[in-house]
């Protein structure tokens, strides 16, 4: 059986069986459901190890942790000629902050931005920051930024999105 289950491209066992009980080929002999072991089916059919879970605890003050992601280059400029778009998602509130931006490298600046305008207003400190791994939020002057205002930088893979930020942009 196993010959023919390569000669028919890994056709599943239970299709084989069927095919050879119906005499649909000519020459092909008769099988019992075998359930053999093919590596390339097992191989084809597995998947990627998870990932390890961070758990869904939500934040308890606003804050105490911004989710932060740069989207583009567009395809098309926007109306201030900008090519990207800078997002900051509060975890407690869920508030939604957007700034368009030219370039990757006026990420930072915009932080400083909205970290003096927040924390103004909310009378509270940036606890932790939530990021891809991407290169706009992983250079020395962003970490040694975050490291003189105390502030713990969480990163998740690059280019893996977390989904309150994929859940934002598709919407």
């Amino acid at each position: 059986m196993k010959i023919w289950h390569e000669r028919f491209c890994h056709i599943n066992n239970e299709y084989l069986v069927k095919t050879s009980k119906n005499n649909c080929v000519g020459g092909l002999p008769s099988f019992t459901d075998d359930r053999s072991h093919c590596i390339p089916c097992k191989l084809a059919k597995s998947r990627r190890v998870s990932f390890k879970k961070t758990g869904a605890v939500r934040s308890k003050s606003p804050l105490e942790l911004l989710h932060m992601d740069l989207c583009g280059p567009m395809p098309a400029l926007s109306q201030g000629g900008n090519k990207y778009f800078f997002t900051i998602i509060d975890d407690y509130s869920r508030k939604v902050t957007v700034f368009p931006i030219n370039k990757k490298s006026d990420v930072f600046q915009t932080l400083l931005r909205f970290q003096r305008r927040a924390e103004r207003f909310l009378g509270r400190k940036i606890v932790s920051v939530k990021t891809d791994g991407g290169l706009e939020f992983c250079n020395k002057d962003l970490d040694n930024f975050l490291e003189q205002q105390g502030i713990n930088h969480e990163k998740t893979n690059p280019y893996l999105n977390p989904g309150i930020l994929i859940k934002m942009v598709s919407s």
